[in-house]
């Protein structure tokens, strides 16, 4: 898994806003989130979440959050509205029975990102944001933050690298 996700990372094309086509994504997604900083049920929420995950004894998901529609449209990388974890490779049988949520297959403006999500969150939207705008699209839903490369290949939150998709029409 560690080295199928190297090698993808290395191919990658960091700060580079493009228009893609998303296929639908089954997806395990948590409960709605406390807009509220230091909220503990949102502690407690993340809890239940990753307690559900671990169960399937399996590193082979992709993860994120959601920010919501308002929030990006504000430029706030938090709070975080929801997590989600899925399947890419389809190869976890229990994980099908914590599938809760789907996402549609519409068009999404990416961009991939290296670096402390919390300090470069800003910057990468406003990237997207001049796509958006150069090209008269609609944001039409909240944005998908997924980690491509996290804590489990590198203990340097400078050398993540996460992957911002906002849903435009």
């Amino acid at each position: 898994t560690i080295l199928r996700k190297t090698d993808h990372i290395r191919n990658l094309i960091l700060d580079r806003v493009l228009l893609e086509q998303l296929p639908e994504y089954e997806m395990y997604v948590s409960q709605n989130l406390s807009s509220m900083d230091g909220d503990k049920n949102n502690l407690i929420i993340r809890l239940n979440f990753l307690k559900n995950l671990f169960r399937l004894n399996n590193c082979d998901l992709t993860t994120g959050w959601f920010l919501s529609q308002d929030n990006t449209k504000k430029f706030q990388c938090s709070p975080v509205s929801r997590f989600f974890a899925m399947d890419n490779y389809n190869c976890i049988d229990d994980f099908r029975k914590l599938v809760n949520h789907k996402t549609k297959n519409q068009c999404y403006v990416s961009i991939y990102g290296k670096g402390n999500y919390h300090h470069c969150c800003e910057a990468w939207i406003k990237k997207c944001f001049q796509f958006i705008e150069r090209n008269e699209l609609e944001i039409n839903g909240d944005t998908i933050v997924s980690f491509e490369k996290d804590y489990w290949i590198t203990n340097d939150k400078n050398e993540y690298v996460f992957k911002l998709s906002i849903p435009v029409k």
